[in-house]
């Protein structure tokens, strides 16, 4: 999975080396430096949250992250299709814990897609 990253990173450095070779509005540059920035971020998070050397407190607070995602996801998922007052009326609901979260189908969307985490969480800065 690292290998995969660290490639995804590249690729986008590439991409963007491209496009600035191929702009020719000076807007086109600002949008570039921001891309950039956020292609330094993604590398500088690899290394800090996923790699060996990751500090055991930024890998926790990226699950932390993901996990909040996640449970966002869900309710509003759910909420659309009346969804959620289906398992408060279960009787052997026991509320929105770990254990819950743990065993619900995370394939939430019109699409077969799971609500995994995306690449973009990457950039994100802790």
């Amino acid at each position: 999975m690292l290998k995969g990253l660290e490639r995804l990173v590249k690729d986008y450095g590439d991409w963007i080396n491209n496009e600035r070779k191929n702009s020719e509005h000076q807007i086109g540059e600002h949008l570039l430096l921001d891309c950039e920035q956020d292609k330094s971020r993604m590398a500088k998070n690899i290394t800090e949250l996923l790699s060996g050397s990751a500090n055991a407190h930024n890998l926790h607070a990226f699950r932390l992250m993901n996990s909040a995602m996640f449970m966002q996801l869900w309710h509003a998922a759910k909420v659309r299709k009346n969804g959620v007052y289906e398992h408060l009326s279960r009787p052997d609901f026991n509320g929105f814990d770990k254990d819950f979260y743990k065993s619900v189908d995370d394939h939430l969307f019109e699409r077969d897609v799971s609500a995994a985490w995306r690449p973009f969480q990457l950039a994100l800065s802790y």
